[in-house]
C-alpha cells in the first residue's frame, strides 16, 4: 500500500508522532461532518486501487484524520494541488468537511479484509516508548498489513462526480507518507485519476 510512493521530504520524527495523538470526537448535527454512504464509495475505491492482493490486512484508524495543515502549510497543499486538474477548487470543500475528525461508521467494500482500531487500541499498542519494539509488536498482531492507514472525509465538487481524499500510511519510525487523491465518479463508479505525495518519512 503506497509503496510505490517516491522520496521528497523527510517528516520530523516529532510530526509523526502526532499521528498516533488522542483524538477529540466533536458532535455535529452538520451532515458535511458525517462520515456518510458516499465517503464510503470514495473510500472504498481508494482502498482497492491499493491493495496489492486479496491476501493483505487493511488496518485502518476507525476514525478520520483533520486538516492536514497540521504538518503541512496551505501555501505548500494548494501549490501541490496545482498539478491536480481542478483539485484546488475542491480542496476548499475538503477542508470544511475536515475540521474535526469523526468515526468511520459505514462499512467499507474493499476486496481485502480489513480492521479498524480505535484511539484506544493504537494508544496501548504504541505505549512501551520504544517505537521501534512497539512496531514488531503491531507487524507480529498483524503480520499481513503494511501499516497503518488514517483517512479524512472526502471533499467534493458541487456535482458530486470529483472528489479530493486524503489518506495517511504509516509503517514505520522511519516508514511512512501521506497524499491527497483525486477521484472521478463515471457509469457510478469511483476510479482514481491522480495524486500528490505531501509527505515522507525516511
Amino acid at each position: 500500500m503506497l509503496s510505490h510512493l517516491k522520496i521528497k521530504k523527510k517528516l520530523p520524527l516529532k510530526l509523526i508522532a502526532t499521528f498516533f495523538l488522542p483524538l477529540t470526537i466533536l458532535s455535529a448535527e452538520d451532515s458535511r461532518i458525517v462520515f456518510d454512504t458516499i465517503d464510503s464509495q470514495v473510500s472504498s475505491a481508494l482502498l482497492n486501487h491499493g491493495i496489492n492482493s486479496s491476501s493483505e490486512l487493511i488496518v485502518l484508524s476507525s476514525e478520520t484524520t483533520g486538516n492536514v495543515l497540521s504538518i503541512s502549510d496551505e501555501e505548500n497543499v494548494t501549490l501541490k494541488l496545482t498539478e491536480l486538474q481542478g483539485t484546488v477548487e475542491i480542496y476548499h470543500e475538503w477542508q470544511k468537511r475536515n475540521q474535526h475528525r469523526v468515526p468511520i461508521e459505514e462499512a467499507l467494500n474493499v476486496t481485502a479484509s480489513y480492521v479498524l482500531l480505535d484511539t484506544a487500541k493504537i494508544t496501548a499498542i504504541f505505549s512501551s516508548g520504544q517505537p521501534a519494539i512497539d512496531w514488531d509488536n503491531f507487524f507480529i498482531e498483524f503480520p499481513n498489513a503494511p501499516g497503518i492507514l488514517r483517512l479524512s472525509k472526502p471533499g467534493y465538487d458541487k456535482d458530486l462526480l470529483n472528489a479530493l481524499i486524503y489518506i495517511e500510511h504509516q509503517c514505520g519510525i522511519d516508514c511512512g507518507s501521506a497524499r491527497f487523491v483525486h477521484l472521478e465518479k463515471k457509469e457510478k463508479l469511483w476510479n482514481v485519476r491522480g495524486s500528490i505525495l505531501i509527505w515522507m518519512a525516511y
